[in-house]
């Protein structure tokens, strides 16, 4: 999310040089490009205005210190106004005082709710061991009802049975019950959706708030959803008295308007965001990385978080001991790399957290120039090797029937098998350097062993 639109912000913003106070010309100057920038994006138009505004506001006159550039000093300024827009004086926090705590979940159909749910109990219980029950309320697809199930099962968490021939607040108010006599921490209600928003959704919506009285009513979004993010928040935020947003599916190719746009237009906090398809990829949602995000500084904080909880921190010292004592590296080292890039979003997913060096390398140029597709083809080589094979590269390297047989299973060229060979010799001797070294002299040459093929 936000690549193209840090992109062009960074491209507006370089094109001023030269002068040592922010002017009139150079704010209308680039008021086009931002503008355009921001729409394309699907930031809602009456969010453009408000933000341009405000940054114009800020930086006219503003003086360019010595040693500084104007680009510089406009790049702080516009990431301050983010920062402000996105709400940076919020209560991110979820009010959970009261015993059973109850969060009530709307959005339309397919933003993303039910996967939530079971994804903030998960969070809930693993971060303040909260004893969370969910309950699904879509009476009107029974496959939703399942789903939840499904996904409480693999979040270890309980979930209230329902069938779809009892009504919404039938089921809410059963759940409610067996929340207090079985001491839950936390009730959390999965509401139906519609195609589009309509009074039946609203109503129903309406007469569940009166009825749970939840703590928290949060309302979940695709971030995918374009110009229409603002438009619905705006419905539910008339219609309901929420407490905040949560915005599914950034990981994918949303432009990142419905990020602005929605606490803009409801002035309620966005508190999560979903960033991939497994239930622990939630983040709370914090307005400076965000901002930084925008700007291509990157986010360096979630890339830490999935690390820590991503990378087998026990096949990782495993590896570390073999190489420092035998310098050896075969094909399932190979392949157990590959894995742990692949659990952190693949080279793609790496890239979009690192900083765009301020816009000077497109992350198009950046995964061209590294092959990220690449690193899927050896995947796809190695698990068309023997387990012996695996074991002793060796026998891949100078036995060609072996070679003959692994590009047929695998449907890959000759030209790809010879290039993933000379980047495994590459990788074993700079695997072969390891041996014998102290740890800290092996940390200095693990960012080489990644290096770009030669």
């Amino acid at each position: 999310m936000f690549q193209q639109l840090s992109q062009r912000i960074s491209d507006v913003f370089r094109s001023f040089t030269g002068t040592d106070k922010i002017t009139d010309a150079m704010l209308q100057q680039g008021a086009v490009s931002l503008r355009n920038a921001l729409r394309d994006a699907d930031v809602a138009e009456s969010v453009t205005d408000q933000l341009l505004q405000q940054f114009n506001e800020k930086a006219l006159n503003q003086a360019v210190v010595s040693g500084a550039k104007a680009s510089d000093v406009l790049v702080k300024l516009f990431h301050d106004n983010l920062i402000e827009v996105l709400g940076k004086d919020d209560d991110f926090s979820l009010k959970l005082s009261k015993k059973p705590a109850i969060i009530m979940l709307v959005g339309l159909q397919g933003a993303g709710k039910t996967t939530f749910a079971a994804r903030l109990a998960k969070q809930l219980k693993k971060d303040h061991s909260s004893k969370c029950l969910l309950t699904s309320l879509d009476v009107y697809r029974p496959a939703a009802m399942d789903q939840l199930a499904t996904l409480a099962q693999q979040a270890d968490v309980d979930c209230f049975p329902a069938t779809p021939d009892q009504t919404p607040d039938s089921i809410a108010k059963n759940a409610m019950e067996r929340a207090k006599s079985e001491s839950y921490d936390v009730l959390i209600l999965d509401t139906a959706g519609r195609m589009h928003v309509n009074d039946d959704m609203m109503a129903e919506c309406r007469q569940l708030q009166q009825v749970c009285k939840p703590c928290e009513i949060l309302f979940v979004i695709d971030s995918m959803t374009g110009q229409d993010a603002a438009n619905n928040a705006k419905a539910f935020n008339d219609q309901l008295a929420l407490t905040g947003a949560v915005l599914t599916k950034t990981d994918g190719d949303s432009r990142g308007g419905a990020a602005l746009s929605v606490r803009q237009v409801t002035g309620k906090p966005i508190k999560y965001m979903t960033t991939g398809e497994h239930l622990d990829d939630l983040d709370n949602f914090q307005p400076e990385r965000i901002a930084s995000q925008i700007l291509g500084m990157g986010d360096i904080v979630s890339l830490v978080k999935q690390f820590e909880n991503k990378v087998d921190q026990e096949k990782t010292k495993k590896m570390a001991k073999k190489l420092l004592k035998s310098g050896d590296f075969d094909f399932n080292d190979l392949a157990a790399q590959l894995e742990q890039m692949a659990s952190l979003g693949g080279m793609k997913g790496i890239l979009s957290k690192l900083p765009n060096l301020g816009g000077q390398l497109p992350m198009e140029m950046l995964e061209k120039k590294l092959d990220s597709a690449s690193f899927d083809h050896i995947a796809v080589m190695i698990r068309s090797m023997t387990p012996q094979e695996r074991a002793f590269p060796t026998l891949v390297m100078n036995v060609k029937s072996r070679q003959k047989r692994i590009m047929s299973g695998s449907g890959r060229s000759q030209k790809e098998f010879k290039a993933m060979l000379k980047q495994f010799q590459r990788m074993q001797k700079m695997a072969a350097k390891f041996k014998g070294k102290n740890m800290m002299n092996m940390m200095g040459k693990m960012s080489d062993l990644f290096g770009g093929q030669r």
